[in-house]
């Protein structure tokens, strides 16, 4: 028979393990990281996400039609926003903040992470802030309908 203190500490940990346990569950289920966010496990993209080959990620330029901008998930995890200029040419940049990793988050003509207050013009131009630098911005070329990215 076990005593008082030897009950109560296997209780304790057991109760923590199930808390732990269910708390790893739900903050996990949505967590996307590149692998998760690359693949259905069926070896198809999942939906809304871009695959990169060869360090160069292709977007229809139908998904822009009708809008000036769009931010899309790649299948390495990172965000990119896409911006229509009025000439025809696509800008397309990293979708966080070069400071800390931060979101942005758009507020009338410009970016901001909440985070430390960095600002952003939308073309990715550094306007005030921690942040050292601008926004970390890509070659887009079109080709056959597609924006192709290189990302390196």
């Amino acid at each position: 028979m076990k005593n008082r203190r030897e009950f109560l500490k296997e209780g304790t940990f057991g109760c923590a393990a199930l808390v732990l346990g269910a708390m790893g569950a739900t903050s996990l289920a949505g967590c996307k990281t590149p692998a998760a966010v690359a693949s259905t496990g069926t070896g198809v993209m999942a939906p809304n996400v871009f695959a990169v080959t060869d360090n160069t990620v292709k977007i229809p330029v139908a998904d822009l039609k009708d809008i000036n901008a769009k931010v899309v998930d790649i299948s390495t995890g990172q965000k990119l926003l896409v911006n229509k200029n009025a000439d025809g040419t696509y800008t397309v940049m990293e979708y966080k903040c070069p400071h800390a990793g931060g979101p942005l988050e758009k507020q009338g003509d410009k970016l901001v992470c909440p985070w430390h207050n960095s600002i952003f013009t939308l073309d990715g131009k550094k306007v005030s802030g921690p942040t050292k630098t601008g926004l970390t911005n890509f070659i887009a070329t079109v080709e056959n309908g597609e924006i192709v990215v290189k990302l390196k």
